[in-house]
């Protein structure tokens, strides 16, 4: 008994050093944000764990005109193993399984680029510029991973009040400086907090994921008569027929001229 008790004790040792020596530090040995899944119509956008083919995307596509919100789907592996495979003893020894991770919040920064508050920006803006680039906006996120499992979390990257600053200086740019495709790139920086079942905190790795920003890049400028699927979420990644840019814009009056393929573009 004695012997047991011992070898618990080392294996729980050796298995929890890494957590405790980190305790509020990244620890991707523990917890790895490994891509971003991207939300289809193929998986009827909804998230599903037992799907063995996602689409993942190296970058997201934000058109302003539209939505002033932008959703990241981050998969999270546990890259723990089992207790059992470590001391070979595990339930039926009485013994619980310690290194399944209770997800409890998500903390995400923005790096807002070239659109970073200036000095003729208001101090609301200041100030929420200044939370999502600096201290960062936590977000709680339900959620458990077994040891070695993989599971894809929905999280609110951009929030409307980040959204509607990024909005504004959009529509500066483009409608008094005059540009007209424009490209902003913003970064998401994500960080993954969660609890093995022994309380000890453990955070993942910093997932770095660009964005870019644009106005009314989204929109397919032809008109087709042939019913399409909408996106998951309109104003992001995924564009839109022409006729629907009137129903779905935030700025309706920004809308294309719907083309027929019969007339030459100006």
């Amino acid at each position: 008994m004695t012997t047991r008790f011992t070898k618990l004790l080392v294996s729980c040792a050796m298995l929890m050093t890494p957590l405790m020596t980190q305790c509020a530090a990244e620890n991707p040995q523990a917890l790895m944000i490994m891509e971003a899944t991207a939300m289809t119509q193929q998986t009827q956008c909804q998230l599903r764990s037992e799907a063995t083919a996602q689409f993942l995307r190296p970058y997201g596509v934000l058109d302003l005109s539209l939505t002033n919100q932008y959703y990241l789907f981050p998969t999270v592996k546990n890259m723990m193993v089992e207790l059992e495979s470590v001391i070979g003893e595990g339930p039926e020894s009485l013994i619980a399984e310690n290194n399944v991770l209770s997800i409890k919040a998500a903390e995400i920064r923005v790096d807002m680029g070239e659109f970073q508050p200036v000095s003729s920006d208001t101090n609301k803006v200041k100030q929420i510029a200044t939370q999502y680039m600096f201290d960062g906006v936590r977000m709680i996120v339900p959620g458990a991973i077994e040891p070695g499992q993989t599971t894809t979390l929905g999280l609110q990257a951009v929030r409307p009040e980040l959204g509607n600053i990024l909005q504004s200086k959009m529509e500066n740019l483009v409608k008094k400086s005059g540009v007209r495709y424009p490209a902003v790139w913003i970064h998401v920086y994500v960080n993954i907090e969660a609890e093995a079942q022994n309380r000890t905190r453990v955070v993942s790795n910093t997932f770095a994921f660009p964005v870019m920003l644009c106005w009314g890049c989204l929109v397919q400028p032809f008109f087709s008569d042939i019913a399409t699927e909408l996106p998951c979420y309109i104003g992001q990644d995924e564009s839109i027929p022409c006729a629907m840019c009137q129903h779905h814009a935030r700025f309706p009056e920004d809308c294309p001229v719907c083309y027929t393929g019969e007339e030459p573009r100006p």
